[in-house]
């Protein structure tokens, strides 16, 4: 605690004299209007404390106290439940599986090329969803090798719109 003795600095002879009985007097503006007010000084300390030790104002969170979800996942229909309950390892493995490849439009339309697949005609052959006359492929490759490389003149103008809004 601070002592009652004078040291000839003006500030510290300040904060001496609205030291009293563990109180500390205060007169300050806030927004404007004039408080006029006692704290308790222990109260104070132990909060000042607190924010020092416990770090209460910090809004960081450790990666382990959070959600390890991948939020993309999440929100994507295409990718199934156990890959949207991955909890991932750490910021930077999740940051690289967000930034990689796998939401990507290519991978996305793969997905459910590969859903539709499996619901239509799981030990069939794989058709292209744009052309209006069905056409046959053997493999997913095969389609999205046909799909890349048509165009309005080869398939048709509904084939590419098709193509164009599906991304």
């Amino acid at each position: 605690m601070l002592s009652k003795k004078d040291s000839g600095d003006p500030k510290t002879q300040l904060v001496d004299d609205s030291i009293q009985d563990g109180i500390i007097e205060t007169t300050d503006e806030i927004f404007g209007a004039s408080v006029v007010g006692e704290l308790p000084y222990l109260s104070l300390t132990e909060s000042f404390f607190d924010m020092i030790i416990n770090n209460t104002l910090s809004c960081a969170m450790r990666w382990d106290e959070g959600n390890q979800t991948c939020p993309l996942c999440y929100a994507d229909e295409s990718v199934v439940d156990t890959m949207k309950a991955k909890q991932w390892r750490s910021k930077s493995t999740l940051n690289d599986h967000i930034h990689g490849t796998f939401h990507s439009d290519y991978f996305i339309w793969t997905r459910r090329a590969k859903q539709r697949h499996a619901i239509e005609n799981p030990k069939g052959p794989w058709r292209c969803p744009y052309c209006t006359t069905p056409r046959q492929f053997a493999s997913l490759n095969n389609l999205v090798y046909h799909i890349k490389h048509s165009s309005a003149e080869t398939e048709g103008a509904d084939h590419q719109r098709m193509k164009e809004e599906d991304g």
